[in-house]
């Protein structure tokens, strides 16, 4: 991952993702109401990654001013094939370093949840 970028491929196109502001702010704004089913205590669900990951597209969109072509059900699916593949054999799975990356910066994205959740509350 460089400057926040990264490539994911979902069914036969390359995608480009982007983790900076937006994307959290989406992801923040989006856990607001569905913290339960993003976040099981200190970790991120399957929904929650996919939540992200659908935010990193979108702020790649964003930049590129493109119109986002994939929904969260795209993102979802990706998600739960690499974790049933990361259950079935570990080295086998092309997503697996994009997942603990993703994985490595839940702990921040929990902190801007929680701060929201005391401003807010």
């Amino acid at each position: 991952m460089t400057n926040g970028y990264t490539t994911l491929t979902i069914g036969d196109k390359s995608n480009r993702i982007k983790f900076a502001y937006l994307c959290i702010k989406l992801f923040v704004e989006a856990s607001e109401k569905k913290l339960d089913i993003y976040f099981s205590g200190k970790s991120m669900t399957v929904f929650g990654i996919a939540k992200l990951i659908q935010c990193a597209y979108i702020n790649n969109c964003e930049i590129k001013e493109t119109v986002p072509e994939l929904v969260f059900e795209n993102f979802h699916d990706c998600v739960e094939q690499a974790n049933e593949t990361t259950v079935r054999s570990a080295g086998t799975c092309t997503y697996i370093k994009k997942f603990i990356q993703i994985v490595l910066i839940n702990k921040k994205i929990q902190e801007a949840v929680n701060k929201s959740f005391r401003r807010n509350g």
